[in-house]
């Protein structure tokens, strides 16, 4: 029993303490607005118009949308919002080193994205240095990008300003940023579910994807203005943010698309309470009615050795100091059954290696 709860424990606190590590990002006040297109069934629709008007009209509405006095930024971005359920990728190489190609998610984004989402550059001068660092021919990823990848020509701080080959083009590592993960329950440093190449979207990349259903305009509200801003929005949406046959489909708040993306891992760590729990209760149990019952059996021992002239005080810690030297004696296997299943990697030690604290 104490072996079992040792090893629910265990994954407990792997999961908490992945749990509470920084994000990279933030999404407070953040919201994600999915666009779409009208069809010849609207008295709107103008056949005339091409993709390329549609990527315009887009781009209309998020100079709008920034001009918003509520509104505080505002970005354009394709499969690339914190916690979306899919993900691009890409890779690069140093021109050097042509075998080993570091491969994880692709961030296809306008520079407004590091603003929205508040990343952090690694020198410390906030969101404003990252949108002014993506440029055409820049990328953007995190310090720890190359670290799962020990073979690589650099590491850290020493991929800033090197040139990298992304397919058949070059592009310049303009800026660093702090470890990102991708979700509460995934360590940063690992691709696909922590690193990212920060790729700038320019409005030819942008007609490549043909249809504005499949980019993601997202925004960040001012402070203390969150309250109700989906509701004074969408009144607008046909009035203001309509251009063209590009409409504004529905607004989500960042934080419902994380409930949605967590929702799994969040019923699993619930589990795993109720079953730590109900371990707990019944071991509490299990001791409390072994004790009372050896102390019920000896009422004749107790009563003798008050008529001899003990007292209750050291009739009490005698009992006591039996029953915990019985505990430390079954508890000792177990610990030692405990270690040897984290030393021999029984436990899951993908996320955090097996040691001592965490034992």
């Amino acid at each position: 029993m104490f072996v079992v709860l040792w090893y629910i424990v265990d994954l407990v606190y792997v999961t908490l303490h992945i749990y509470y590590q920084p994000m990279g990002f933030n999404i407070e006040n953040t919201y994600v607005l999915r666009m779409n297109r009208l069809t010849d069934k609207s008295t709107d629709f103008n056949p005339e118009l091409t993709v390329k008007d549609d990527m315009t009209a887009l781009r209309e509405i998020a100079g709008r949308l920034s001009r918003h006095p509520e509104v505080e930024s505002v970005c354009i971005s394709q499969n690339s919002i914190p916690y979306n359920e899919g993900c691009s990728g890409a890779s690069f190489r140093f021109p050097d080193n042509d075998t080993v190609w570091i491969s994880t998610m692709d961030r296809w984004t306008t520079p407004e994205y590091y603003k929205v989402f508040r990343f952090r550059n690694i020198d410390g001068s906030g969101h404003e240095s990252l949108v002014k660092a993506l440029e055409k021919n820049t990328i953007i990823v995190p310090v720890d990008v190359a670290d799962y990848y020990p073979d690589a020509t650099f590491h850290g701080k020493d991929l800033l300003g090197k040139e990298v080959r992304m397919s058949d083009t070059n592009f310049r590592i303009a800026a660093l940023t702090e470890p990102v993960r991708y979700d509460h329950y995934n360590i940063a440093g690992k691709p696909f579910t922590g690193t990212y190449i920060g790729t700038y979207l320019s409005d030819e990349q942008m007609e490549t994807v043909e249809n504005v259903a499949y980019l993601e305009l997202s925004l960040r509200v001012r402070e203390g203005v969150d309250d109700g801003f989906v509701e004074r929005l969408m009144n607008d949406a046909d009035r203001i943010y309509q251009v063209g046959n590009v409409y504004i489909l529905d607004v989500t708040p960042l934080s419902k698309v994380r409930t949605a993306s967590e929702i799994d891992n969040d019923n699993e760590l619930r589990t795993q309470f109720c079953i730590l729990f109900f371990l707990l209760l019944n071991i509490f149990l299990g001791v409390i009615g072994t004790f009372w019952f050896r102390t019920q059996q000896r009422r004749g021992e107790v009563a003798l050795r008050m008529a001899m002239g003990a007292n209750r005080k050291n009739i009490f810690y005698r009992l006591i100091t039996e029953s915990l030297l019985l505990l430390s004696m079954s508890a000792l296997p177990a610990v030692l059954i405990a270690f040897n299943i984290g030393y021999t990697e029984l436990v899951d030690i993908s996320q955090m290696a097996f040691t001592v604290p965490r034992f």
